[in-house]
């Protein structure tokens, strides 16, 4: 699989092309999302034939998320590239089609421009157990069983988030922490580790 040079993206003021105007209470930022991918790349086409057809919706029952998927490779400088909409999710189009044995990884915004709530600002609020949902191109579900959420530093490069070992994974990401003024983006990212339910 093709990975991001960085895990976690620190995205300021290009996020969806909004100037950033940082906020003094935590977790009411303006836009600054995920991911930048930490890790040496490596090439894997996804399969022209698969019995799943691509993602298009992602449903999280248990915060009310009911998103668009966007499709999401790599931008110019290697970082993944982040959603364009704030009530929208980007699919890592090189990880593994959402269903498929591997790691699929879906990226979505916390808050928006104005510090508005943005499609995955209750993400923390999933534990253990929870049910993701993402319908494909095809009509199909696959269903996803939260199994852990983990916060990471904005220097760690933890390989499980694209690499999550056999099986068939979903693991989403998005920003979490205080929000640096100085260098505009969060201090921490979220991650929710799924796997497929039986």
């Amino acid at each position: 699989m093709r990975q991001p040079k960085v895990w976690l993206a620190l995205v300021g003021a290009t996020a969806l092309g909004l100037l950033i105007v940082p906020l003094s209470i935590k977790h009411n930022h303006p836009s600054s999302v995920i991911s930048r991918l930490t890790h040496t790349p490596t090439v894997a086409a996804i399969p022209k034939q698969s019995y799943r057809g691509l993602p298009t919706q992602l449903k999280i029952p248990a915060i009310s998320v009911d998103a668009q998927v966007e499709y999401m490779g790599l931008a110019s400088d290697g970082d993944m590239a982040t959603p364009s909409d704030i009530s929208g999710v980007g699919w890592y189009e090189y990880g593994a089609i959402p269903g498929e044995a591997g790691s699929s990884v879906i990226a979505g915004h916390v808050v928006g421009p104005k510090g508005q709530p943005a499609v995955f600002a209750q993400l923390d609020k999933l534990v253990p157990g929870d049910i993701l949902l993402v319908v494909d191109a095809k009509g199909q579900t696959a269903s996803f069983t939260v199994r852990e959420i983990k916060n990471y530093g904005q220097t760690e490069q933890p390989s499980e988030v694209f690499n999550s070992g056999p099986g068939t994974h979903l693991n989403l990401v998005t920003c979490s922490g205080d929000w640096d003024a100085a260098t505009h983006h969060y201090l921490d990212r979220l991650v929710v580790f799924a796997d497929k339910s039986v």
